[in-house]
């Protein structure tokens, strides 16, 4: 369910974060049933997910101008950078958002080596799935956080930042092992494709340090390009309607074709006696 959830928050339709909001209490509750199941191997994941999956669908609420795919254009990006008392919260909730991502992917890999499960095995591949949408977030994540600290900086004095670069480079040391551990793994090979970032954190206090900087890219192999494609916000979803005429039509060409032979012969019948 956590999985399908977040699938749904990425590349479902632009609507779903906001009509998911309102279920958070029952997520909420999810988490803390499979809180007590710590015997499965399945609990403490499920519980990290829940909570992961929460403070997600709270993060959109608060910031209705980043889809569930997390994409933003140039020019949103600017927008956001612009307003600096904006820009400086954002920053500290993207932080959160990396936070729960890369715990989660802990839990996972702690889940793994405790169970002795292989990522070639279904139940491994069951717990590794999730994974995949991870890399593709933390990847959004932190390049957003990368040019929105670096516009901060511009800004602010560096005392006032010192926070964000502390946070930021724990961020990214878990980031970049997390990365290369999944780049080890046989299973993430043919799904998707893993960014390499470099062997140190960006300087911010060297506005120098973001001309070399290059965006991580993180997409599925089966997709072929960035983050794939996601329903656009005018696309239909489902037309009802149309599947309810067709339904009736189909169910009125069923039963005239089904029409008892003894009635046909009353019929003509009929048709006889009135000419």
């Amino acid at each position: 369910f956590c999985h399908l959830l977040h699938k749904l928050i990425r590349d479902g339709h632009r609507r779903v974060p906001e009509e998911s909001h309102r279920f958070i209490s029952r997520i909420k509750q999810l988490g803390q049933f499979w809180k007590h199941l710590n015997t499965s191997g399945y609990g403490i994941c499920n519980e990290t997910y829940s909570k992961l999956l929460v403070e997600r669908l709270e993060f959109h609420r608060k910031y209705p101008v980043m889809p569930g795919s997390l994409i933003l254009t140039e020019s949103q990006i600017k927008t956001l950078e612009s307003d600096l008392d904006n820009a400086f919260e954002m920053t500290i909730d993207m932080l959160d958002q990396m936070d729960n991502l890369l715990s989660l992917q802990s839990k996972v890999y702690d889940a793994m080596e405790c169970l002795r499960w292989s990522s070639l095995v279904p139940q491994g591949q069951c717990l590794l799935a999730p994974l995949i949408l991870v890399i593709l977030d933390t990847s959004k994540f932190y390049d957003y956080l990368v040019k929105m600290i670096f516009k901060l900086h511009g800004q602010l004095p560096p005392d006032a930042l010192e926070g964000h670069r502390t946070r930021f480079r724990e961020v990214f040391r878990r980031t970049k092992k997390f990365y290369e551990e999944s780049s080890n793994l046989q299973y993430f090979k043919y799904l998707v494709s893993i960014p390499t970032l470099p062997s140190a954190a960006p300087n911010f206090l060297q506005a120098s340090d973001l001309d070399s900087y290059q965006t991580p890219h993180a997409y599925l192999h089966s997709e072929g390009s960035e983050d794939g494609q996601s329903v656009t916000a005018d696309e239909v979803l489902l037309d009802l309607g149309a599947e309810e005429q067709q339904t009736q039509q189909q169910s009125q060409s069923h039963s005239a074709a089904q029409v008892d032979p003894r009635l046909a012969m009353i019929r003509e019948t009929f048709k006889g006696n009135s000419v």
